[in-house]
């Protein structure tokens, strides 16, 4: 562990953008397997591996992080760069069901086929009905999976829903 460890100068911010390396995968007490990996300041960090098994991370690799989270504990949780999506991207997403009850939903599934709940309006159901294409856009990633908002439906002409 680095002297520095605790530093003012060494700190990652939330909503910020680091490089790590890639280590080693370890299992742990828990008996999860775990990517380690290592700072700019020569602090060490773990994600669960199991997440990111689409990304194809190797040891020894440079990975991009979004530093998605510090607690209040200042335990840092980091969020690797995927492979395929950018946050802030706009893609088109497989309608796999749609759900009306008391909150209104549908189900997408992303391109390695994980299915993803999208938060839609009752204009947005009764349109993406019709169709089994959906635009969203990126707002974010958590454990290796696109968090979405419908950017649009296209079925009636001329008339877009957001």
């Amino acid at each position: 562990m680095s002297d520095n460890y605790y530093s003012s100068e060494n700190v990652l911010k939330e909503g910020d953008i680091h490089k790590f390396n890639l280590i080693k995968q370890v299992k742990l007490e828990d008996n999860n397997d775990y990517f380690v990996l290592e700072d700019q300041f020569g602090i060490r960090h773990f994600i669960e591996s199991w997440h990111y098994g689409n990304y194809n991370l190797e040891i020894g690799a440079e990975v991009f992080c979004l530093i998605a989270k510090v607690n209040c504990t200042g335990r840092i949780y980091l969020e690797p760069f995927h492979p395929y999506y950018k946050i802030g991207e706009v893609y088109s997403f497989n309608k796999v069901e749609l759900v009306e009850s008391s909150t209104t939903s549908l189900t997408v599934t992303d391109i390695f086929g994980n299915e993803i709940t999208i938060n839609a309006t009752s204009d947005q159901i009764n349109v993406a009905a019709a169709t089994d294409i959906v635009e969203a856009i990126v707002i974010g990633l958590k454990k290796g999976i696109p968090e979405l908002e419908i950017f649009k439906i296209f079925d009636i002409p001329g008339k877009q829903y957001h």
